[in-house]
């Protein structure tokens, strides 16, 4: 269970990343869904929301996504900015990117 020390980290990250490009990845084992192509576009008391954009052919589509900060701290979801991974499990490895564990 995350603290709410660790819920306030996340959200002030996320607060901090608006207009930033994220990777989300979600779920367990063989049924985890990766979301690319995403921009966090806003952040509420409780959730905030990412834009994905996809391109098919000439048509661009856009899905908006919620989810909670404490989703973050307990690792339900996972994001990563550019180099830098929120909730790596692998840390310890010097050949990932250096993030925060909850």
């Amino acid at each position: 269970m995350a603290s709410k020390n660790d819920i306030l980290n996340v959200k002030q990250i996320i607060q901090n990343a608006i207009g930033s490009p994220v990777v989300l990845q979600m779920g367990h084992g063989t049924k985890e869904v990766t979301l690319e192509d995403c921009v966090i576009t806003s952040a509420y008391p409780s959730v905030f929301t990412v834009q994905q954009n996809k391109k098919c052919g000439n048509h661009v589509s856009s899905r908006t996504y919620s989810y909670s900060y404490s989703e973050v701290a307990t690792n339900a979801v996972k994001l990563s900015f550019a180099n830098d991974i929120i909730n790596n499990e692998d840390s310890e490895n010097e050949n990932k990117s250096a993030g925060i564990n909850f």
